[in-house]
């Protein structure tokens, strides 16, 4: 399938993009007077705060497992802003 195509095109394929898209994962550009004006993707799937809470657990019990840390990054300051990072992570907030 063409990755770009017009209006008229495209309403008369509607169905055909969007099973193609979600099967795919990629992308139709819509273009309406020969410029851009919509483009339709599949949806990228959106971790649940579970699955992000499962993951930065398994990464704050994978790096705990090392008593001493020989990165220059091992200070309170960045400790800080790490442990601040990871909760908001958690949240599903990501800064």
């Amino acid at each position: 399938m063409d990755t770009t195509m017009g209006a008229t095109e495209a309403r008369k394929r509607f169905f055909e993009i969007i099973d193609w898209a979600s099967r795919t994962g990629g992308e139709i550009v819509i273009e309406k007077e020969g410029k851009p004006a919509v483009v339709i993707s599949a949806v990228k799937p959106i971790k649940t705060k579970d699955e992000i809470k499962f993951i930065t657990d398994r990464f704050i019990k994978t790096f705990s497992k090392y008593p001493y840390r020989s990165s220059p990054l091992d200070s309170k300051a960045w400790r800080k802003k790490e442990k601040a990072y990871l909760a908001s992570l958690a949240k599903g907030i990501l800064t």
